[in-house]
């Protein structure tokens, strides 16, 4: 079955975009390296094989690597710290509000300043896993990859990414409880 690359283009630019912008905190490096990705799946589409994965986790690695290589390129003490974690920056878009999905009730324009609080806490609890554990809570809460899709993105057995999950949310749930609470009063 042949694929679309107008329909893959469609499907995944604005997520890759959004996906690239969260990472660097950057919307023109964000979109530029969202190009990137695409003219790498235009390039390669026809040696896609859907018996080896699907086509979202295939984007996905591309994405990964991407992702790795725009921060190995970036020498500054920035790229450098941000190999390793999401920036803390307490600058707040409504694209980072709709990556985590934080509930729009109760978010009034008199409460900005407690959504702002809110999305440092979300940054500062996704630092505060290891990296192994935030990588796969991307995938899963973020980018919303199935539990297989993540075993063979990853090569984890299904029940290690099952239970790793539900730690990650448990954790992520304990520390942002209160934050969740101020926002859907």
């Amino acid at each position: 079955m042949e694929i679309s690359f107008e329909v893959v283009y469609n499907e995944y630019f604005t997520n890759l975009v959004r996906y690239f912008q969260f990472k660097t905190q950057s919307k023109s490096d964000a979109e530029e390296l969202a190009q990137d990705v695409m003219l790498k799946v235009f390039k390669h589409l026809k040696e896609f094989d859907a018996t080896k994965s699907a086509l979202r986790t295939w984007i996905y690695n591309i994405s990964k690597n991407t992702m790795i290589d725009y921060f190995r390129k970036d020498s500054t003490p920035k790229g450098n710290a941000m190999k390793y974690q999401v920036s803390t920056d307490s600058t707040v878009d409504e694209e980072f509000f709709q990556v985590f999905q934080v509930p729009d009730k109760g978010i009034k324009a008199d409460s900005l300043h407690d959504s702002t609080m809110v999305a440092d806490s979300i940054k500062t609890a996704l630092n505060g896993l290891k990296s192994a554990q935030k990588e796969l809570a991307e995938a899963f809460f973020i980018y919303e990859f199935t539990y297989n899709e993540m075993s063979e993105m990853f090569d984890l057995p299904l029940g290690t990414v099952k239970g790793n999950i539900n730690r990650i949310r448990e954790k992520l749930q304990s520390q942002l409880k209160n934050e969740y609470q101020l926002v859907c009063q």
